[in-house]
């Protein structure tokens, strides 16, 4: 139940706000909701042992 409050968060708050951009062309929007919303999920929920990932964030982030 918690984790249903969670995906319906992300997608009414995250999902939704960057596809309503890109549909209005406002794709500079999209993209730094998008990803400011990856790291900070990353940063509060994932792995603190995991650098491989926050590294492959940050890669992809500077190669869009």
């Amino acid at each position: 139940m918690i984790m249903t409050k969670i995906y319906e968060y992300i997608y009414n708050h995250i999902v939704e706000a960057c596809v309503k951009a890109i549909e209005n062309g406002n794709y500079d929007f999209a993209y730094n909701r998008y990803k400011s919303s990856v790291l900070v999920l990353n940063e509060q929920f994932g792995k603190k042992e995991n650098v491989q990932a926050t590294d492959f964030i940050k890669k992809l982030s500077l190669t869009i």
